[in-house]
C-alpha cells in the first residue's frame, strides 16, 4: 500500500513538472521570454504608421505607410508578364521581398531606380501540387511623387505601366 502511494506521488509529481515545462516553453515560443503572466513587454504587433513620403534606403518591408500602390500582376510560365492593375491606397503594408528571379521597380521619368521589390514566382501550388502555366500576384509598393515608370521584369520577359 505505501509503494502505491509512493509510485501514485511520483507519477503526479512528472506529470506537473511536464506541465509546467510546456506552459514555461509555450510562453517563451509566445515571445514571453519564461515571464509568463507579466505585461508590461512591448507586444511585436504595434505598428507604426507614417505620414511622411520615405527615401527608399528608409523603407522596411512589411510596415504599414500612408500613400501606396496595390500592383495585381500575372506572372505567366512561358511567356512575359502583365501589370494587369495600380490601385492607388492611402495606407497599406509594403510587400517584402529581397531575392529572387523577378522584380518590380520604379523608376523616374529619367529611367533611375528608385525602388524594388524581388520575388521568385512558384508555377507549382495546390493539393495535390500541380503545375500551373501563370500565377497572380498582389505587390504592395510604397508611393513616390517623382516615380513615373513601373516595371515587371521576369526571365520570360518584362511588361512596364505608365503612372503618370
Amino acid at each position: 500500500m505505501i509503494r502505491l502511494k509512493q509510485n501514485t506521488q511520483i507519477i503526479i509529481s512528472l506529470v506537473l513538472a511536464l506541465t509546467w515545462a510546456l506552459l514555461f516553453s509555450l510562453d517563451a515560443t509566445l515571445g514571453g521570454a519564461g515571464t509568463m503572466g507579466d505585461d508590461t513587454q512591448e507586444t511585436p504587433c504595434e505598428e507604426i504608421i507614417s505620414t511622411e513620403t520615405p527615401s527608399a534606403t528608409e523603407i522596411v518591408p512589411l510596415t504599414t505607410l500612408s500613400d501606396m500602390w496595390m500592383v495585381r500582376i500575372r506572372v505567366n510560365k512561358d511567356s512575359p508578364p502583365e501589370i494587369t492593375n495600380v490601385i492607388s491606397l492611402p495606407e497599406g503594408r509594403i510587400s517584402g521581398g529581397k531575392g529572387g528571379n523577378s522584380s518590380l521597380a520604379l523608376y523616374t521619368s529619367n529611367d533611375i531606380l528608385i525602388y524594388e521589390v524581388q520575388f521568385t514566382p512558384v508555377f507549382t501550388f495546390g493539393e495535390p501540387p500541380t503545375v500551373h502555366e501563370y500565377v497572380e500576384m498582389i505587390i504592395v509598393i510604397p508611393r513616390f511623387a517623382e516615380a513615373s515608370i513601373l516595371r515587371l521584369l521576369t526571365p520570360y520577359g518584362d511588361a512596364s505601366y505608365d503612372l503618370e
